[in-house]
C-alpha cells in the first residue's frame, strides 16, 4: 500500500495522465484526470474521465460512480449588500451534456462542496494528499 500511494502522490504532484483504481467500501474507486472533447452531433465541450477507449470498455460498466470535479461561481452578499461572486470547490454525480457523472448507488447528492487548498498554500505532495483524505471522508460519509 505503502510504495503504491507514494505513487500515486507523485502522479498526482507531477500531474501525470495516471489514474488509480482501488477497492475500498463502497466499491471500486478510479481517480483520473478529465479531459474535454467536442462531440461530433453538437459543438459542444464535454468532460470526460480521461481513459483510452479500450479502458472504458471495461472500467466503465463496473463504476458505480463517476464525479466530475470542479470549480464553480456563486453569488454572494456581503454585509453592506454587494453583490459579489466566489468560487467553490464542488464535485457533481449529476451527468448532463457538458460533463459525465452519475451515481448508481442513489446514495449520493448530485452536488457535494469540498475543500479546496487554499492560493497561498504551497501545493506539495503533502499537502495535496492531506486535502485529498479531507475530501474522501466528506464522500465516504454517505456510505456509512
Amino acid at each position: 500500500m505503502g510504495k503504491r500511494l507514494g505513487r500515486y502522490e507523485k502522479s498526482v504532484h507531477q500531474g501525470n495522465r495516471a489514474f488509480v483504481a482501488k477497492q475500498v467500501r463502497g466499491g471500486v474507486h478510479i481517480i483520473t484526470k478529465g479531459d474535454k472533447i467536442t462531440t461530433q452531433v453538437e459543438d459542444i465541450t464535454k468532460t470526460v474521465p480521461t481513459l483510452n477507449n479500450q479502458a472504458r470498455k471495461i472500467l466503465l460498466p463496473l463504476v458505480d460512480t463517476i464525479g466530475c470535479m470542479r470549480y464553480k461561481r456563486y453569488k454572494d452578499v456581503d454585509d453592506e449588500g454587494h453583490k459579489t461572486y466566489k468560487e467553490r470547490l464542488i464535485i457533481s454525480f449529476k451527468p448532463s451534456e457538458l460533463i459525465e457523472a452519475g451515481d448508481r448507488t442513489g446514495l449520493l447528492p448530485p452536488e457535494l462542496k469540498l475543500k479546496a487548498i487554499p492560493a497561498d498554500i504551497k501545493r506539495t505532495p503533502k499537502i495535496t494528499m492531506k486535502y485529498a483524505r479531507i475530501n474522501y471522508e466528506r464522500i465516504a460519509e454517505y456510505y456509512k
